[in-house]
Parts: structure tokens; sequence; C-alpha cells
């Protein structure tokens, strides 16, 4: 098995941490745009900001996987029901 299979098997088994933007649009199946757009309203979870870097955690309490099971809530109700789960 050469280098550049390695990693391409690699890559396929391995889940990212944190999503870019792009990322996450192409798993929602929508645009960049759109979840610039979705970002400015306050209607998806807060992402991460790494310098000029932007990701949105894939699991743990404010990651995306949590968001889509709660029935996709805006930022603000997520992030409240993340707050009342904590100090439970």
């Amino acid at each position: 098995m050469d280098e550049l299979n390695f990693q391409e098997n690699v890559d396929s088994v391995v889940e990212p941490l944190a999503l870019s933007g792009s990322e996450l649009a192409k798993r929602l199946g929508l645009s960049l745009r759109h979840i610039r757009r979705m970002d400015a309203a306050g209607k998806i979870p807060r992402p991460v900001r790494f310098g000029r870097s932007v990701r949105w955690p894939l699991s743990g309490p404010n990651g995306i996987i949590r968001w889509l099971e709660q029935g996709c809530p805006d930022r603000a109700t997520f992030e409240s029901k993340q707050e009342v789960s904590h100090v439970r």
C-alpha cells in the first residue's frame, strides 16, 4: 500500500472533531452562503474560532450532532438547553 492510498483510507475512517463552514454546508446540503447567513442570524450553534479559522464542533455538548438531535433550535434556545443540562 503506498502512502497516498494509506492517507485516503485514514481520511475515510477518521471523523473530524470540527467542521469548516464549507464542510458543514456539504453535510447539511446547504450552500456556504446560507450557513454564513444562518450563523449571522443565530440559527445555528456558535462556532469556535482559532485565529481566522472558524469551525463548528461536530460532537459534544455544543456540537452539530446534538443540535440536529434537538430539532435544530435557534442558538439562544440551544445554548439555554445546554446550560440547564450542565446544572443538573
